[in-house]
């Protein structure tokens, strides 16, 4: 593959006379990467680049300048990406629930008094499910209480703790 640019080059010192149409020349020390340029014409066009400091080795063509200095091939360096894998947070989804008072004292832990609409403090790690018996914050929510349904805003207290009986203990 051959790359095409067009450059004007100025002040160019006399290389073994003139810079020669159609000849090639390995070119370095100027504005322009150091590599081989073929001479297309002498009209210029494209950038005006300040030969004047270059230093100038003719070749009779492209194919001879670049066997004498090929391209470098880009080795490719490997470079291993740390990506962090995302811990899931679990969803806490519903996050208020309706509980009712459980009466210890009966064999069957029934429920008894008003249903409380409650709410699960996300920042907890309590995996709260309809069925589950838990102890509430605040003076007036002392006791056991059990998880009969799920609610909606607002709520009255937090849950602060799960249990596994109607024991709460």
């Amino acid at each position: 593959m051959v790359l095409v640019v067009v450059y004007t080059l100025i002040n160019v010192p006399v290389v073994q006379g003139n810079l020669i149409i159609g000849q090639s020349y390995y070119i370095t020390g100027t504005a322009l990467p150091n590599g081989c340029y073929s001479i297309i014409n002498t009209s210029g066009g494209g950038p005006t680049i300040d030969g004047s400091s270059g230093t100038y080795v003719n070749y009779a063509n492209c194919t001879t300048c670049q066997t004498a200095y090929p391209c470098p091939s880009p080795t490719p360096t490997v470079t291993p990406t740390k990506t962090t894998t995302p811990t899931p947070t679990p969803t806490r989804n519903p996050l208020y629930f309706q509980v009712q008072k459980v009466d210890v004292g009966e064999p069957t832990c029934s429920t008894i008094g008003s249903i409380v609409t409650v709410v699960l403090n996300p920042a907890t790690l309590l995996n709260i499910n309809i069925g589950d018996y838990v102890h509430l914050s605040g003076g007036g929510y002392v006791g056991c209480w059990e998880v009969t349904n799920t609610g909606t805003s607002p709520s009255f207290t937090n849950i602060t703790a799960k249990f596994t009986n109607c024991d709460c203990i």
